[in-house]
């Protein structure tokens, strides 16, 4: 492995083990890399918040600008309450990895201040209020991410949305890396509806 490489990787490491501590209100508190607990650079940790942001960025402002977000029906989305923590089958309940850094959850926060108000969530129950069939709080959505890949300028990343026990849509996203940044080049996979 070039050292190049090698330093990518264990930045991307660092920036997925300084875990976000669930707040009492809801969020995910903030979380500071520390270039004194890993091997990597600031500088490399700091391109591996850098890309995963990007990354995110791309992926939320595809799926709350689209109708992908809501089973095919265009939907102008006012707030989106996000998961922090990355699920390997966003659609599944439960089994997620670490938190996604604050540092990230800022970045694309700021990101996509333009188009909708995200608010990053600890779990599925600060939103959906009540038993059975309930609807997500303030006519938002809910979603859930897939992980960000550690390396390519191609990848794959899952997306979710939970508006309500019926009304719900998730795909996998392809997205590709040019001069321009980050963006989706199309989907994979099945569409889930509900």
């Amino acid at each position: 492995m070039r050292p190049t490489g090698l330093v990518v990787l264990l930045a991307a490491l660092a920036a997925l083990s300084g875990c976000a501590a669930a707040g009492t209100d809801g969020t995910a508190s903030e979380a500071t890399p520390s270039a004194t607990r890993g091997s990597a650079t600031p500088s490399a940790q700091g391109t591996a918040v850098d890309r995963t942001s990007a990354i995110y960025a791309a992926v939320l402002r595809r799926f709350l600008t689209t109708a992908d977000s809501s089973a095919g029906q265009p939907q102008r989305w006012q707030r989106a309450y996000v998961l922090n923590r990355p699920q390997p089958r966003p659609a599944d309940a439960g089994g997620g990895m670490p938190p996604i850094p604050g540092a990230v959850q800022r970045a694309v926060t700021d990101a996509l201040r333009d188009v909708v108000e995200v608010i990053w969530v600890a779990d599925r129950a600060a939103v959906l209020p009540g038993p059975g069939c309930a609807r997500v709080q303030d006519s938002a959505i809910l979603v859930t991410l897939g992980p960000v890949p550690e390396r390519g300028d191609q990848v794959q990343v899952p997306v979710f949305g939970l508006v309500a026990c019926l009304n719900a849509s998730g795909l996998t996203y392809v997205l590709r890396h040019s001069s321009t940044g980050w963006r989706v080049a199309g989907t994979t996979g099945p569409y889930v509806i509900a």
